[in-house]
C-alpha cells in the first residue's frame, strides 16, 4: 500500500505543479483500481476544502 500512496502523491504533485504553470491538466489517472480509487479520494477531500 505504500508504494501505492507515494505512486498517488508524485502523480498529483506533478499535477499541481503542472496547473501552477498555467497548464490546462486533466487529473491523473490509474490503470490500478486501488490507486484511481486513492487518486479520487483525494481530490475530493481537496475540492472539498
Amino acid at each position: 500500500m505504500d508504494a501505492d500512496v507515494e505512486y498517488v502523491y508524485a502523480q498529483l504533485k506533478a499535477h499541481y505543479q503542472e496547473l501552477a504553470k498555467g497548464k490546462e491538466k486533466e487529473a491523473p489517472q490509474s490503470t490500478s483500481e486501488k490507486r484511481q480509487v486513492l487518486i479520487a479520494e483525494i481530490l475530493n477531500i481537496i475540492e472539498e476544502r
